[in-house]
């Protein structure tokens, strides 16, 4: 069995600039004599016809065809300059010793030929082995060894061929002729290793013969109707072509295949990612894996003629991977494709690429919007809150779709989009594509999802039952450390802390589970940072923390919640008279208007707020020594907590109004709760916690513009004590994309 050998010329080397005169083939030389090769055992007296790939070592052993009371032997063959013999026995220690042509050799013990292939025929070579029974010492007058043949050689037909299974190697869109660096990873810009792209699990657009698009476009006429297939657009595969020389057709008695290789922990529990195969012609597909029945794929020979040269064969093989994620920390970063040449139960050869399987990539917040997806629940204020999230998204280039309440009762979850479906991307050289996370306990949810898929068009993978992407969120691109962003992922303890004064309840609600993490860890492309949310009602992340884009070095400012701003702002309110919080709201039934000064004296209330401001402000220090953010990158703004249920100092914060933390990034518009401050009957539209927002975003240069939008019927005041919002609800799908590429990253 041998390895894939590399060709002459570096990476760039194409088989058709190799020319005969210019040398032969390199091989790995065997480094002992004792290392095991592909044996051909011959017969006395008789001829077979055998196959061997360059870069391989062919073992005959000879003590099978040895008559008896043979001393030497003789070697000839009719193409000395496509292979090396050498002599190999028991004696011959390291270094197995290269023959003379045309010279007798005295047997040893355990002798055996090896047979190095270097450079392929169109026609059989034949090796000629014959034996003599005298020692052969030479004759002082002529100089010439004494022949005595007894017997008829032995004779070996031998066709030596040429193969490899390639790839883009270097990442530069062009599959290369057997790069040394296919089955190899290294980043950065001027690293080298392929990718493989990856699919969801659930097919949308099927496969459909014949419906190849080799320019990589997708025809619009064909992709008007859901209920038809997209044709495969080859840019959203990896391209492998498997490449031939010496022989027009697959010899007789073998056969030629691609599988893929098990990552086994232990015996019992092996590890292998399913991939999906086609050949470039439509004519045939499969899929080979643990999602499967079959472990390889049998493919055709390579086409003559379709190389680089007339004297290449090459046939291309597109292939995409599935599992991207399996619910367990086993996930796989590389996925090894082996192409196989055997004969009956016997690999006669195989070729080898390690390709890293394509990241998940969850976009910046700030990333511009593509898409919107939002459930009418037709609650009151339902549809005048969606005309205005559609006007804001419709300034940004991106329309909002309207799904119906039914589509998502199933649920656990509901219409809370952004709770168990989260919208990220995969990229590759020359091609991003949409793939969302969606977590899917029931049938109909998998409707759902194939509902959002169609619309707009993209795949999705599946991870566990129950929602928790409210518990994560990517940060905006921070350069050096963090090029395409950060994910901010909730866990119990932080760094294997937790705040001082915090005692959990009967259940932990604040993170995500080990094996999504890990699985995200192990992308390596976003680096994971942990915060503390189990203090909220929800565990959801953008209640603490969110972004907004801003001229700045950085160009982004933090966003955190803050009761002392807050309270501020109330007492330079009430110096002027009386008003007003949640004025003309309801809450659970009853009027949630109150007082300016009852909320000023409640010294109960502002010691609770105090209680959760505590780990707002702990949780602020961690981002600055993680993210390397300083005191000038965040904007505080205002914000009051309850107690939502549970017992004593182990019940969770809810909002005491809409969050304004909770603010959603659309291009150049930043959609924000109402919050429902005091304000005058003489003074503007906006209440005075709106009009600080806007006044501090102005101050710190942010360059979006605010639109206040009412939840509080719609959400605040729907989802019990959590008290939701409109982000939980508002599914926005992002331009795919990072510049650097994630494989051009430094990860030293």
């Amino acid at each position: 069995m041998g390895a894939g050998v590399s060709l002459p010329g570096g990476r760039d080397n194409a088989l058709s600039d190799f020319k005969p005169s210019q040398g032969r083939y390199p091989i790995r030389r065997a480094k002992t004599s004792q290392d095991t090769f592909r044996t051909i055992h011959l017969k006395k007296e008789t001829e077979i016809r055998e196959v061997a790939v360059i870069g391989t070592t062919v073992q005959i052993p000879l003590d099978e065809i040895v008559p008896e009371g043979a001393r030497s032997f003789i070697v000839q063959t009719t193409h000395p300059y496509h292979v090396d013999i050498r002599h190999a026995h028991e004696t011959t220690g390291i270094k197995p010793t290269n023959i003379t042509f045309q010279s007798f050799i005295p047997l040893q013990k355990e002798s055996r030929l090896l047979v190095d292939a270097l450079r392929p025929t169109n026609k059989d070579i034949q090796i000629i082995i014959d034996f003599d029974f005298e020692e052969n010492d030479k004759t002082a007058e002529d100089n010439f060894p004494k022949q005595r043949y007894h017997f008829m050689p032995s004779i070996l037909w031998l066709r030596l061929i040429y193969l490899s299974i390639d790839v883009d190697a270097d990442r530069d869109g062009i599959v290369e002729h057997n790069s040394p660096f296919k089955d190899f990873w290294n980043w950065g810009t001027d690293g080298c290793g392929p990718i493989l792209a990856v699919r969801g699990d659930e097919i949308v657009a099927p496969y459909q013969e014949n419906n190849l698009d080799s320019d990589g476009e997708k025809d619009d006429k064909e992709n008007k109707s859901t209920d038809k297939p997209r044709p495969i657009n080859t840019l959203e595969y990896t391209a492998l072509k498997v490449r031939s020389m010496g022989s027009e057709k697959i010899p007789k008695g073998y056969q030629l295949s691609i599988s893929v290789e098990d990552k086994r922990d232990d015996e019992e529990n092996p590890i292998v990612r399913s991939v999906a195969l086609y050949l470039n012609n439509g004519s045939e597909k499969s899929m080979i894996g643990q999602d499967t029945n079959a472990s390889q794929w049998n493919i055709p020979w390579p086409v003559a003629g379709t190389g680089a040269s007339d004297d290449v064969s090459e046939i291309e093989i597109l292939v995409e991977g599935f599992q991207l994620y399996d619910g367990t920390s086993n996930s796989l970063e590389f996925i090894p494709i082996i192409l196989n040449f055997s004969k009956g139960d016997e690999v006669v050869y195989e070729d080898r690429l390690e390709l890293r399987v394509c990241p998940w990539i969850v976009p910046s917040p700030l990333a511009d919007p593509e898409s919107l997806f939002i459930v009418d629940n037709g609650r009151r204020g339902c549809s005048a809150l969606i005309d205005a999230v559609s006007r804001a998204s419709e300034e940004a280039g991106a329309y909002i779709t309207k799904l119906p309440e039914q589509e998502v009762t199933s649920h656990p979850d509901g219409d809370a989009l952004s709770k168990w479906i989260c919208c990220g991307f995969t990229q590759t050289v020359g091609n991003v594509k949409n793939l969302i996370a969606v977590s899917k306990p029931t049938k109909t949810t998998e409707e759902t999802a194939k509902h959002l898929i169609m619309s707009s068009d993209f795949e999705y993978f599946t991870i566990g039952k129950r929602g928790y992407f409210d518990k994560m969120m990517a940060t905006p691109a921070m350069y050096p450390d963090f090029p395409i962003g950060a994910l901010l992922v909730a866990t119990l303890s932080p760094g294997g802390q937790i705040p001082g004064d915090w005692k959990r309840g009967n259940s932990d609600i604040g993170f995500i589970p080990r094996p999504l993490g890990d699985f995200l860890d192990a992308q390596q492309v976003q680096p994971l940072v942990e915060v503390f949310t189990d203090w909220l009602e929800g565990g959801d992340i953008t209640n603490m923390v969110n972004f907004v884009p801003c001229r700045s070095s950085k160009g982004f400012k933090v966003v955190m919640p803050s009761i002392h701003i807050c309270r501020d702002l109330l007492i330079d309110f009430r110096k002027n008279g009386e008003g007003y919080m949640r004025a003309g709201k309801s809450l659970d039934g009853e009027d949630a208007a109150i007082k300016v000064t009852d909320v000023l004296n409640d010294r109960d209330f502002w010691k609770i707020n105090q209680h959760f401001q505590n780990f707002i402000d702990w949780n602020k220090q961690r981002l600055r020594w993680q993210l390397g953010l300083l005191t000038d990158d965040f904007i505080e703004i205002p914000a009051l907590w309850q107690q939502g249920r549970g017992h004593g100092s182990s019940r969770r914060a809810v909002p005491f109004f809409p969050n304004m933390t909770t603010l959603i990034n659309l291009g150049g518009n930043v959609v924000i709760p109402k919050p429902h401050g005091p304000k005058r009957s003489y003074d503007n539209p906006q209440d005075r916690l709106e009009r600080y927002m806007v006044s501090e975003f102005k101050a710190r240069q942010i360059t979006a513009e605010l639109h206040f939008v009412d939840d509080w019927d719609c959400y605040f005041d729907r989802h019990g004590p959590e008290r939701s919002s409109l982000y939980k609800h508002l599914l926005v799908q992002r331009r795919p994309g990072s510049h650097p590429a994630w494989w051009e990253l430094d990860m030293k």
